[in-house]
């Protein structure tokens, strides 16, 4: 019997392909990746969607712990000097009075980078 082969192709390449193609363990191993892919419960979009949501929820944890510092730093001019606090914060004052709020840029850098 002659396999009939198309021209610049080696005599029995299509009889291997099909052999791999049918091989038992060929065909459990993509059963398997399809299963893994489409099926199962850790498949790879899932997967991938939790990694999402992982790199989402540690940026809120750095977002909260710089509020958290910022609040704690509320906390200590609170009690160092609550007339202060009260002035700067939410521009209280009393009848006839103005206050002037100025604010120091260097001294805040200063603070920050200690």
């Amino acid at each position: 019997m002659k396999a009939s082969n198309k021209p610049g192709q080696q005599p029995g390449t299509g009889l291997q392909w099909r052999r791999i193609m049918l091989n038992k363990y060929t065909l459990t191993f993509l059963a398997f990746l399809l299963w893994m892919v489409f099926f199962d419960q850790n498949r790879i979009s899932r997967q991938w969607m939790l990694s999402d949501t992982i790199y989402n929820l540690n940026e809120e944890k750095e977002d909260y712990g710089k509020k958290i510092n910022e609040v704690k730093g509320d906390i200590y001019d609170l009690e160092r000097n609550k007339e202060k606090f009260a002035r700067e914060k939410y521009y209280l004052h009393q009848k006839g009075e103005e206050v002037f709020i100025m604010k120091d840029d260097k001294k805040k850098e200063k603070t920050r980078t200690q």
